[in-house]
Formats: C-alpha cells, sequence, structure tokens
C-alpha cells in the first residue's frame, strides 16, 4: 500500500490525500445528521402517540366508567385516522379489555411497533389507553433522507475534489520545481543550481 502510494506522482498523492479527508469528513457528517434525524424521528411518533392515547383516555372515560364496549369501541375507531396506530385497546381497572381495535391490516414480520399507554381517570384510576404503532413512516422518511443525503454528499465530494485538482497546482506546482532542482543538484554536484532554480 505505502510503495503504490509513494510511486504516484505528488500532484496524485495531494489529491488522493484530499479525496480521503473530505470523504471521511463527510461521512462522518452524514452518520450525525441520519442518526440524529432516526432518534428524533422515533421521539417525535413516540410524542405524537402519547398525546393520541392522553385524548383518547379522556375521551372514554364515560365508556370505561359504565362498561359500554360500543362506546369504547367508537371512540377507538377514530384513532383510525392516524395511519401508524396499528391496534387500540380499552382495559378495565383490572386490566381485562373493554374494548380492541385494530388498523392496516397484515404487518410484515420484521415490522418496529412503537407501545404507548394512559391512564383513564375519573377522579381516580379507572382503566387505561393502550396504542402500537409501526415505526414504517419514519423508517420511510429516514430511508429517503438518506438516499438524499447519499447523492448530496457525492456531489459535494465531486465539486470538492474538482476544486481541489485546480488548487492542488498551486500547492504542488513548487514542490515539484523543489524536486527537480534537487534532482539536477544530485546530478550535477553544484549546489548553486538549487538558487537558480529556486
Amino acid at each position: 500500500m505505502i510503495k503504490w502510494l509513494t510511486a504516484l506522482r505528488i500532484r496524485a498523492q495531494l489529491m488522493l490525500v484530499m479525496g480521503v479527508a473530505i470523504g471521511m469528513a463527510l461521512l462522518i457528517a452524514g452518520a450525525v445528521f441520519a442518526i440524529t434525524n432516526y432518534q428524533s424521528g422515533h421521539r417525535a411518533l413516540t410524542q405524537r402517540l402519547q398525546t393520541q392515547a392522553d385524548i383518547t383516555a379522556i375521551n372514554s372515560s364515560a365508556a370505561v366508567a359504565f362498561d359500554d364496549a360500543e362506546a369504547a369501541t367508537r371512540t377507538l375507531k377514530g384513532l383510525s385516522a392516524d395511519r401508524a396506530i396499528v391496534q387500540a385497546e380499552l382495559l378495565r381497572a383490572d386490566g381485562s379489555p373493554l374494548a380492541s381495535e385494530r388498523f392496516g391490516g397484515m404487518r410484515p414480520p420484521d415490522t418496529k411497533f412503537v407501545e404507548v399507554s394512559a391512564d383513564v381517570m375519573l377522579p381516580q384510576r379507572i382503566g387505561s389507553v393502550r396504542l402500537r404503532a409501526t415505526t414504517a413512516e419514519v423508517d420511510a422518511t429516514i430511508a429517503r433522507q438518506l438516499e438524499m443525503l447519499g447523492v448530496v454528499l457525492a456531489a459535494a465530494l465531486l465539486l470538492t475534489l474538482t476544486a481541489a485538482a485546480s488548487l492542488q497546482e498551486i500547492v504542488s506546482r513548487p514542490i515539484t520545481a523543489l524536486a527537480s532542482a534537487a534532482a539536477q543538484v544530485a546530478r550535477s554536484r553544484d549546489c548553486l543550481l538549487v538558487f537558480v532554480a529556486h
């Protein structure tokens, strides 16, 4: 590896070093961006679900208090508007189900889920709401962002290398001239050539 690198011309070495450094910096920045977006997307989904569970708990307090399964089911059906929610349950205080609804049909076996719950109060705890949602919408958004990030990183790397190719001429010209002068001195053993080349 080192022999191959030293065999390259100074311009190629400069381009390679700049390309590796820039590529690593862009890769690290992209990874940080992707991880941050993934975590914030899941956090936002969990907060949204918790809000839905809290609202459903308030709206279903009468149904739970009167053990009205029909009213409880109607309340849960309203959650079908949120496409992330795949299952909603209203439970009595002892944990037995009062009503349960499933949305969205069958899911692939590798589907990831988020679960939240909220207590139904009147004024003491008389039951609870449990919601289960798929992370598919967050995962799809992250996948789209990663694709876009890949395109942006590739374009940035290409533009940077193009700019570096023109700038490396400025950096490598004096080094090449110095190397050429050193070679002439070595051949002729005349140190005055250094000053002429310089």
